[in-house]
């Protein structure tokens, strides 16, 4: 999951768009994303 600002580019299909003047928070939610859907990367990779 990537969270990017306008104009940037990431070949990832997994993405959304940054809220200007949020980095901060756009960081904590990109982590806590990473953190609570990591443990169901094997599932969706069978999917």
């Amino acid at each position: 999951i990537a969270v990017l600002k306008a104009g940037q580019k990431d070949d990832s299909r997994d993405q959304v768009d940054a809220i200007s003047g949020g980095t901060i928070t756009s960081k904590g939610l990109e982590a806590m994303l990473q953190d609570c859907l990591s443990a169901y990367e094997p599932f969706l990779i069978k999917q």
